[in-house]
């Protein structure tokens, strides 16, 4: 695989997280039924009234486009600060992840409960790596927050399995402790490394294959998250519709009921990155994270060109906005073909 091709696979998985997490923003905490009719209510209108309709639904169906209009949430904020540490420091610094977590925290992004109060002790001056632990009565959190940001690690070490493994490990107890948290991130950085590595034509994709690649990467799993890719393997072979892949995985915010259901996202449709995103988007629930996390796997296939244009100039462009995205994703390809080594990913 050349260095443009490789480069864009980064844009890829780093835009593809905000893209997912855009576009899955408005239908978040919806019903599978919902969304649905909501689809097919839109493009039953005539090209008119669409226009009258929230924009980003016109996005997600390939109609209207109001440049800038698809905002991103805490997904894709967390992942900016994870990137931007990771460029930094490539075998992870918790003190300056911390600190980049609460230098772009922004509340109204939707942070849940549990992330915005460890930022909100650490900006009090309480430890990188002692908040986290006390959460839900010192169980940790096992959501999927850690999940969700954790695209750059996948990237970036995408050729050492043993190095996504603990990297994807050591930034996700900043703010969850919990293994299934934990492992939630192991196996979405797996995953996305995976992608990333594939070289394939469409019909050569296994997705049997591709599974055991994410789950040697990342070794032994609790019981709920293997459970959970068990079940992807078998949806995989039975290819039910979005209801009974609903029912079996999930759709919540929950690790283990949304990792697998962004695996199985992008496994089922692995040829087509809106495709991928649609379906995870489809699932209800969790939405905006289950579609971010699909599109960062997605992304990481097809690269940026992958990504269809009116998705992304629907993008915001703030400061941190779509383009700044695609300069951390350009900058992080940079660090890891500066420590390219010629042993690199024999583990």
């Amino acid at each position: 695989m050349n260095d443009t091709t490789l480069r864009d696979r980064f844009r890829g998985a780093l835009l593809g997280t905000m893209v997912g997490d855009a576009l899955g923003a408005p239908f978040e905490g919806s019903d599978p039924e919902f969304v649905a009719r909501i689809v097919d209510e839109y493009q039953d209108l005539p090209a008119v009234e669409r226009a009258r309709h929230n924009a980003l639904f016109g996005i997600l169906l390939g109609g209207v486009v109001v440049p800038g209009s698809a905002r991103y949430t805490d997904d894709t904020q967390m992942m900016i600060g994870l990137a931007e540490s990771l460029i930094e420091h490539p075998s992870l610094d918790g003190p300056d992840l911390a600190a980049r977590f609460v230098a772009n925290f922004q509340p109204h992004r939707g942070y849940g409960a549990g992330a915005a109060a460890v930022i909100q002790e650490w900006a009090k001056g309480e430890p990188w790596d002692t908040v986290g632990g006390l959460l839900f009565g010192g169980q940790g959190s096992f959501g999927n927050g850690a999940a969700m940001r954790v695209a750059p690690v996948g990237a970036l070490y995408h050729d050492d399995r043993l190095r996504v493994r603990q990297v994807a490990a050591a930034q996700a107890v900043l703010t969850h402790t919990n293994p299934l948290g934990r492992q939630g991130a192991q196996i979405q950085a797996a995953a996305v490394a995976a992608a990333l590595r594939l070289d394939i034509q469409n019909d050569d994709f296994d997705p049997g294959a591709f599974i055991d690649d994410i789950m040697e990467t990342v070794g032994p799993v609790e019981r709920w998250m293997n459970a959970g890719m068990d079940d992807v393997r078998t949806l995989l072979r039975l290819r039910p519709n979005v209801i009974e892949v609903m029912e079996t995985l999930g759709n919540g915010i929950e690790a283990h009921l949304s990792v697998p259901a962004a695996v199985y996202a992008f496994a089922a449709h692995y040829d087509s990155f809106s495709e991928a995103v649609r379906f995870a988007i489809h699932l209800g629930g969790d939405t905006d994270t289950i579609a971010a996390m699909t599109g960062a796997i997605a992304g990481a296939l097809h690269g940026a060109s992958g990504i269809p244009p009116n998705w992304r100039e629907a993008m915001e462009d703030s400061d941190l906005g779509r383009d700044y995205v695609l300069t951390l994703a350009d900058r992080l390809f940079d660090v890891w073909r500066g420590q390219r080594r010629p042993d690199a990913g024999r583990n």
